[in-house]
């Protein structure tokens, strides 16, 4: 078992017994009144897999892009500056993997591991430099993770702004 699930997989299982979260302990005890009590063995792999099934869920909140220049003074690591802010909205943190598509069509994997949620197990924000637009981001690109919410692993630029960035981007290789 690795040092990150050791460490994480309690966090998940607080959640579902926590009590302001009284409609997990009800959906498991209904789950669970099917089964005798000399049966715990069952209750203890449906209580897991309900555990576990329900407390993986991530969200991309927010794509934010500040001018390089306004951070650091020039532009030598990029033009622009792009914060992903990714909510943890279970209760069993996992590591991260975000597919970046930019305007160009060229794609990026960023890999982050499980260790960002140490400081704040609800919210991080990843930020990185970059001189491309970035028109797309998904989180488990390759469906890994057993996320309930898929709906909120997807930012698109918003047509008008991915037209504009095209047109920049054209009249910039134009100049040079």
């Amino acid at each position: 078992m690795s040092a990150d699930f050791s460490l994480f997989l309690p966090l998940g299982f607080r959640h579902i017994a926590d009590l302001r979260s009284a409609d997990h302990i009800l959906f498991v005890a209904a789950l669970s009144a099917a089964y005798a009590p000399r049966e715990w063995t069952r209750i203890a792999w449906l209580v897991t897999a309900f555990t576990v099934g329900h407390s993986v869920s991530l969200a991309l909140t927010t794509v934010e892009r500040q001018d390089a220049k306004d951070i650091v003074g020039d532009e030598s690591k990029g033009s622009g500056y792009y914060r992903f802010t990714i909510e943890q909205k279970g209760g069993l943190v996992m590591p991260v993997e975000m597919e970046i598509t930019y305007t160009d069509g060229t794609r990026e994997r960023v890999a982050l591991p499980a260790d960002i949620w140490r400081m704040n197990e609800k919210v991080f924000t990843h930020g990185m430099f970059t001189s491309k637009d970035v028109a797309q981001v998904v989180l488990d690109p390759d469906l890994a993770f057993a996320d309930v919410n898929r709906d909120n692993n997807t930012w698109k630029k918003p047509a008008a702004a991915a037209r504009l960035a095209r047109i920049a981007h054209a009249a910039r290789h134009r100049r040079n």
